[in-house]
């Protein structure tokens, strides 16, 4: 029963570091896509137009005000939009590292792809297995899981 806990606990952080490490570039992406999208929230929460958030203005957006502190790195009580963009950047570094740390745990063999057998440790590329493996290999690699989330993220966003 305790192995098979910590074998479910281990499970679903592989999973979520993979997912998680496959949506960075989807953030990434959907942040250069859609900048002026964050700038214009920021615009629009930011009501006195001095180009800070305070936390009262920072609960327009609850992503900005959840995170405030951290994304506040001189301490001033206030965010800037180049405080947002550092923070993203840096969230997105550890999560990539995080779900490459995944990939690498559930490819047991350590052949740099992801088997059937492997995937079932990420039930998200377990349960897309044939969608995701692009090439028809019987494998996906980490660029192939890559391409399919970015391509369904975007999917998501036109809908």
């Amino acid at each position: 029963p305790q192995e098979e806990t910590y074998m479910t606990v281990s499970r679903l952080t592989v999973t979520l570091a993979a997912a998680a490490a496959l949506l960075i570039p989807q953030i990434a992406v959907s942040a250069d896509e859609g900048g002026g999208r964050m700038e214009a929230q920021f615009k629009k929460a930011d009501k006195n137009g001095d180009g800070m958030l305070d936390k009262e203005e920072a609960k327009a957006t609850p992503r900005i005000a959840k995170n405030f502190d951290n994304i506040d790195a001189d301490n001033s009580g206030t965010v800037s939009l180049a405080e947002i963009h550092a923070s993203m950047k840096e969230k997105g570094k550890e999560m990539h590292e995080r779900g490459a740390e995944g990939f690498k745990a559930a490819d047991k063999n350590g052949d740099g792809v992801l088997d059937r057998e492997e995937a079932k440790a990420t039930p998200r590329v377990a349960k897309n297995f044939d969608d995701i493996d692009a090439d028809k290999s019987g494998t996906v690699t980490g660029k192939e899981i890559k391409d399919y989330m970015k391509a369904h993220h975007q999917e998501r966003e036109k809908n």
